[in-house]
C-alpha cells in the first residue's frame, strides 16, 4: 500500500562504516556489497517456517519514488529447490505484505495486499509446489559436458530426498529487483496506488519478454528495497522478528523476466565484490573465475557472505523451560552443489564447486559449524595485484530464544521470545591482509 504509516526516525550524523567504506573504494559502482543501511537491490530472508504451529509474516518495502519490478522467490530448506516465484510490481513508496501458512500437506503464501503480482495470488492463497524436486533424476554434468548452453549445477529434478510437499514447510526467501518502470504511462498508472489500491493490475498480466521495450519499458535497478520478517507462534504468543540481508549494486542493468520464468536469480549480478575487512575494503574481481556462465556473480555473492565461523549464544534452563535454535542458511549453495546418485556409476565425476566440497543426495551435504580452512575457500582476482583467498562458507542467519514463566499469575502472558543476529569470524588473505596469521589459528 502506498500510504503506509510512517514513523519518526532520528538520523545518525555519520554514515555507517560499511557504506562509508564503499565510497572510499571509489563508489558503489565498482561492485556489489552488503548495505549496512539495510536497503538494496537484493534481499535475502534467511528463514520462513510453518512448523511447530508457526506462521511467517514478511514485508517488502520500496523506499524510493519510482515504480519497481521485483522477483519474489521461496526456496525450500533441504536442497534449496524453488517452491514458488512470481513478479511483484511496486508503486512508489509501496509496502507489500504476505504470510506463509500451513495447508495441512505443505505451505502456501497468502496476502490481503493489493500490490500487483503476476500471476495474481488467489484470494485463498497460492500453494507451494514440488515441481523442482520431483520427476526424473537429472545426472547430467553441466560443468564438464562441453555443452555451449551449460549453465552450471542443475537446480531441478529429483535429488534423492523426499518428494513430499512437507519440504515446502520451511526454507528461505529471495527478493531481487529486476528494474524500474518508467516509460509506459498506461502501465505506471495501472500499478500505482491511489488510497492503497492500484488502478488496474490486469494490464500487467501476460507480459512477454518481447514486450520489454514496447510496453514495459524498464530501466536499471537502483536499489532502495528493504523489508522484515516475523516467525509468529499464535499458540504460545511468541514473535521472532528479523531483517533480511540487503545486497546493493547487485547488477548494472535491467534483468526483467516474464512471470513463469525461474530467472533472474543470484547468477544475474556483477562479477565484482566489495567487502569491508581488516579496516579496509577488499575489492575482488571474479571475472573468469567461475566454472559456468553466471558463477562469477555467485562467487561475488559468496564473497559478501563468506565466514569461517558462526558465533552466537545459547541457553538451556530447566527452570524457565528455555530453548535456543540457530538458523544457518547458505543462499548460494544451490549453484555449487550437484546431486550425485550413488546408484549411477556413470556420474561419479560430479563435483561440488568452490567453496563447497560435498555433493548432494539423501540426507544432504554434510557441514560443520567451524568450516575447514583448507577445504572451504575460493580465490578471486585482486583489483590491485595478486589474488584474494576467502575462507569458510557463505552463510546468513540468526538465533532465537524462548522462555516460559511458570510463576506468572493466571491470565498473564507467560511466554517470551527474542531473535539475535549471528556474529561471524571472517578471514581473507592476500594483499589486503598483513595480519593473516592472526586469523589462521587451529581449533
Amino acid at each position: 500500500m502506498k500510504n503506509f504509516k510512517r514513523k519518526s526516525i532520528h538520523l545518525a550524523l555519520a554514515a555507517g562504516i560499511g557504506a562509508s567504506s564503499m565510497a572510499m573504494a571509489g563508489g558503489p559502482g565498482n561492485g556489489m556489497y552488503i548495505n549496512a543501511d539495510g536497503t538494496g537491490q537484493v534481499l535475502l530472508y534467511p528463514y520462513y517456517t510453518t512448523r511447530g504451529g508457526m506462521d511467517t509474516y514478511m514485508s517488502v518495502i520500496n523506499t524510493t519514488g519510482y515504480a519497481k519490478a521485483v522477483k519474489v522467490r521461496f526456496i525450500e530448506s533441504r536442497n534449496s529447490r524453488e517452491v514458488l516465484d512470481f513478479n511483484l510490481y511496486m508503486s512508489p513508496y509501496d509496502m507489500w505484505t504476505a504470510a506463509v501458512v500451513d495447508t495441512g500437506t505443505g505451505a502456501k503464501v497468502i496476502t490481503a495486499d493489493k500490490s500487483c503480482t503476476t500471476p495474481m495470488i488467489p484470494a485463498g492463497g497460492q500453494a507451494f509446489v514440488n515441481y523442482a524436486y520431483t520427476g526424473t533424476v537429472d545426472n547430467e554434468d553441466k560443468i564438464d559436458s562441453g555443452d555451449s548452453d551449460a549453465n552450471g549445477i542443475n537446480i531441478g529434478g529429483r535429488d534423492g530426498e523426499t518428494q513430499s510437499l512437507d519440504r515446502t514447510r520451511e526454507g528461505y526467501i529471495e527478493v531481487i529487483e529486476m528494474g524500474e518502470i518508467y516509460g509506459n504511462d498506461d502501465l505506471l498508472e495501472a500499478l500505482t496506488h491511489v488510497d492503497g489500491v492500484p488502478d488496474d493490475c490486469s494490464k500487467l498480466q501476460g507480459l512477454k519478454y518481447s514486450d520489454l521495450g514496447s510496453k514495459l519499458q524498464i530501466t536499471d535497478p537502483t536499489g532502495g528495497l528493504t523489508g522484515s520478517a516475523s516467525l509468529v507462534a499464535p499458540g504460545s504468543g511468541t514473535d521472532f522478528s528479523y531483517d533480511p540481508v540487503a545486497i546493493d549494486n547487485f547488477t548494472w542493468n535491467q534483468i526483467w523476466h516474464q512471470a513463469g520464468s525461474i530467472e533472474p536469480d543470484l547468477r544475474h549480478g556483477r562479477d565484482r565484490s566489495l567487502v569491508f575487512y581488516n579496516q579496509q575494503v577488499v575489492d575482488t574481481s571474479w571475472n573468469g573465475v567461475g566454472e559456468y556462465e553466471g558463477k562469477d556473480s555467485v562467487d561475488a555473492v559468496n564473497a559478501l557472505l563468506m565466514h569461517r565461523a558462526v558465533i552466537n549464544e545459547f541457553v538451556l534452563d530447566n527452570v524457565t523451560l528455555s530453548g535456543t535454535d540457530w538458523v544457518v542458511t547458505m543462499p548460494t549453495k544451490r549453484y555449487s552443489v550437484p546431486i550425485q546418485d550413488p546408484n549411477n556409476s556413470n556420474h561419479d565425476g560430479h563435483h561440488a564447486l568452490p567453496p563447497f566440497t560435498s555433493t548432494f543426495w539423501e540426507n544432504g551435504a554434510w557441514v560443520r559449524m567451524h568450516f575447514d580452512d583448507e577445504a572451504h575457500q575460493q580465490v578471486g582476482h585482486s583489483n590491485q595485484e595478486g589474488y584474494h583467498t576467502y575462507y569458510g562458507l557463505p552463510v546468513i542467519g540468526f538465533m532465537v530464544q524462548d522462555f516460559v514463566n511458570l510463576n506468572a499469575a493466571p491470565g498473564v502472558m507467560a511466554t517470551y521470545g527474542g531473535s539475535f543476529k549471528h556474529k561471524y569470524e571472517t578471514c581473507i588473505s592476500g594483499d589486503v591482509n598483513q595480519r593473516y596469521e592472526s586469523c589462521h589459528y587451529a581449533y
